[in-house]
């Protein structure tokens, strides 16, 4: 998006897309800079890959259940007749 100044602003997906990347490269570094050993940091990593496996094989299942929720909330409230 561009300001009336021609300078270019962050969008909400451009900033949510920079806190993410932000958040992922803070935890990585936290991990590898723990004093632990390589063999417990790295067991702990592969813990951390298979705990995200797991919830991204749930994802697309919950966006499925939560759109088909919205979608009868939303034809639930336009069969109630309004009132003015």
């Amino acid at each position: 998006m561009t300001e009336p100044n021609g300078i270019r602003g962050f969008s909400g997906t451009d900033m949510f897309v920079a806190v993410l990347g932000g958040a992922a490269v803070g935890a990585a570094v936290a991990l590898l800079a723990a004093p632990r050993s390589g063999r417990e940091t790295r067991e702990r990593l592969a813990n951390y890959a298979n705990s995200g496996k797991d919830k991204a094989k749930h994802f697309p299942g919950a966006m499925k259940a939560a759109g088909n929720a919205a979608r009868t909330a939303f034809t639930d409230a336009m069969r109630e007749p309004v009132e003015v």
